[in-house]
């Protein structure tokens, strides 16, 4: 079974909050995209947020810290070229690296 943990940041007075999501809670959140937006009810039994609570998801890491980038679709990881974020932070402008992603 899966275990995901979750940080959901508050913008407004950034704060934070780490969870760990497990088993069937963590099932509802596969095949979930970086940008997509689902309501807090899926992980209820983890936190206790008020009712029409969103959350987006705005990134993340696998198991052995490749990044998530939003233009790789499936659960594979590739090496591509990068000129900007996210993913590479430019030093000179026109720079390019290829990286595992």
């Amino acid at each position: 079974m899966p275990t995901f943990k979750l940080v959901l940041s508050d913008p407004r007075s950034g704060k934070s909050k780490q969870l760990e999501v497990k088993d069937e809670v963590a099932q509802r959140l596969i095949g979930l995209r970086i940008g997509e937006v689902f309501d807090a009810q899926l992980i209820k039994e983890v936190i206790d947020l008020p009712q029409g609570f969103r959350v987006k998801i705005t990134g993340g890491t696998g198991y052995d810290g490749a990044p998530m980038h939003p233009g790789i679709e499936g659960p594979v990881k590739k090496y591509i070229l990068l000129s900007g974020r996210p993913g590479l932070r430019p030093g000179k402008k026109g720079l390019r690296r290829r990286k595992l992603i």
